[in-house]
């Protein structure tokens, strides 16, 4: 019996080694979805790795902005850690400061389906 559960265990980690990276990926990131196991699901329908991965709407509010005022749209990132660096940037730029600025999460339904930091 415990020889069994040895050879199914070798088998199942050398199928897993024959596919390629992306899939083993794309396994575990599914896994985190379903088991609740990665922080950025508190609060997002997707994973942290996901989130970082995905492109943004970037918009800024530089200093000084008063309630209610519009943000200035910056353009498009590429990752969730871009999209920071954008706003902070374009503000650098402009010898300004940001008050706030907002990720909006695209994707093939929306223009902001999650918005981010």
């Amino acid at each position: 019996m415990h020889l069994r559960l040895i050879l199914l265990g070798v088998l199942f980690l050398f199928s897993i080694t024959s596919f390629s990276q992306s899939w083993l990926d794309s396994l575990v990131e599914k896994g985190k979805q379903i088991s609740g196991m990665d922080s950025c699901r508190e609060y997002s329908d997707y994973t942290c790795q996901q989130l970082e991965s995905f492109s943004y709407n970037v918009e800024v509010w530089y200093s000084p902005s008063n309630w209610g005022d519009s943000p200035t749209y910056l353009g498009r990132s590429n990752s969730l850690s871009g999209c920071s660096r954008m706003a902070y940037a374009s503000a650098n730029e402009k010898n300004r400061k940001v008050d706030d600025y907002i990720c909006c999460l695209i994707t093939d339904t929306s223009s902001c389906a999650e918005k981010h930091r």
